[in-house]
């Protein structure tokens, strides 16, 4: 989260992560990118090469929900499910 408490993409992305159960350092394998880079995004905003591959790697990852926080986490969700900062998931 950023000073004002607002949820920022690299939150999103360790939600994410949380939820496909991978470590920083084995998506960062997996995705292309050097380890440490997520650690570094330090503003909360995503790199565009590195949102590039991450969506390459990942095509069911919503770009619309990672960068914004709007819609669903996943492209083939229908609403059912909500992902808290926490990563907990809520049924609904």
């Amino acid at each position: 989260m950023n000073s004002n408490g607002k949820e920022m993409p690299k939150d999103r992305l360790l939600i994410f992560l949380k939820y496909i159960q991978k470590g920083q350092n084995k998506f960062e394998k997996t995705v292309g990118l050097a380890n440490g880079n997520i650690a570094q995004w330090r503003n909360g905003n995503i790199p565009p090469k590195a949102l590039e591959k991450i969506l390459a790697a990942y095509p069911d990852l919503s770009k619309v929900w990672l960068l914004t926080g709007e819609g669903e986490m996943l492209k083939s969700e229908r609403g059912e499910t909500t992902f808290t900062m926490s990563g907990d998931v809520i049924k609904d």
